[in-house]
């Protein structure tokens, strides 16, 4: 039963800590004053409070998934003989699915975001100085923006 709650736990874990990455990529773009209260915390408190949302998700979804199987043991199912699912067509089909997508579609927006950032950048210094060598962009950047691709792929 545990194994079967953490099945629908962990998908959600790493959208979100693929979004909490994505968002320290955006936050070196867009930059934006810190909160006072959040510059009066202690490090070790802000290095918490970064770290854990991935985790608090997990416990949120495991809790959840815990809930529906001690109300109905039964819905416990491993028929595919590799790991044990919840057999109940809301939670299964709807809640990390429907999770994991609304995440990736905030993931997308700022990696957008970050796209058009990048190159409305590449394009003012190309023509601010137009008789400088400005190289093409990297095909480094192209690619991270189009790993949502890989993520829809892998989180869905």
């Amino acid at each position: 039963m545990a194994q079967a709650a953490l099945v629908y736990g962990t998908p959600s874990m790493a959208a979100v800590a693929g979004s909490f990455f994505v968002f320290q990529v955006w936050s070196t773009f867009y930059t934006f004053p810190e909160p006072v209260f959040w510059i009066k915390l202690p490090r070790v408190v802000q290095l918490i409070a970064i770290l854990s949302p991935p985790y608090v998700i997990l416990v949120l979804f495991v809790c959840g998934a815990g809930l529906i199987l001690v109300d109905a043991p039964s819905t416990a199912n491993a028929e595919n003989g590799i790991y044990c699912v919840i057999d109940v067509e809301d939670f299964q089909r709807l809640m990390t699915p429907a999770f994991c997508a609304a995440v990736l579609v905030v993931i997308t927006v700022m990696q957008v975001a970050i796209a058009v950032k990048g190159y409305r950048g590449w394009r003012h210094i190309k023509n601010v100085f137009p008789e400088a060598e400005v190289s093409r962009l990297n095909v480094g950047s192209y690619l991270r923006v189009s790993d949502d691709l890989y993520m829809c792929d892998s989180l869905s």
